[in-house]
């Protein structure tokens, strides 16, 4: 669940919840890999934004009646980068753009970078790093940031 809060109340009111909204994207286009590590992809594409409660994503304000699908047509372009940087360290890193035929200059970021280390066979560590700057849901860019620390002992 998304909360917004107020600052001045401390009270928080609930803006989202699972898989409202979801988001889904169909692109028909190409992609290119000119090393292993370095996959991407270019086209047009649709994205979806289907709501069942938290309307505010799909509605189109100038309408009379509440819209709870929403569908743009657009470009889209993802990147992928997946860099073994030492023997016990692995980046990963992905990086997609969409931008809607109805309004090329508001494109939309999302981005999900990771770096995961193996200090021995039993302790890992991994950083990851995501960023979302969509216009259209809220004015300043979100970022999440994790820190997670993984033990594993196989028994057989």
């Amino acid at each position: 669940m998304g909360f917004t809060y107020n600052q001045a109340t401390g009270v928080r009111t609930a803006v989202s919840k699972f898989f409202d909204p979801a988001y889904l994207t169909q692109t028909v286009g190409f992609g290119y890999q000119p090393v292993p590590q370095l996959k991407t992809r270019f086209g047009a594409g649709l994205r979806e934004v289907i709501t069942s409660e938290y309307n505010a994503y799909a509605d189109d304000p100038s309408t009379s009646h509440v819209e709870t699908i929403k569908v743009d047509g657009g470009f889209e372009s993802v990147t992928n980068i997946d860099m073994e940087l030492d023997e016990n360290l692995v980046f990963t890193s992905k990086l997609e753009l969409f931008a809607a035929f109805s309004a090329l200059d508001e494109v939309i970021i999302r981005a999900d970078n990771t770096i995961a280390a193996r200090f021995n066979k039993f302790i890992s560590i991994i950083l990851n790093m995501q960023i979302i700057n969509d216009r259209r849901v809220t004015p300043r860019t979100q970022v999440k940031e994790t820190l997670s620390l993984g033990f594993s002992y196989t028994l057989i």
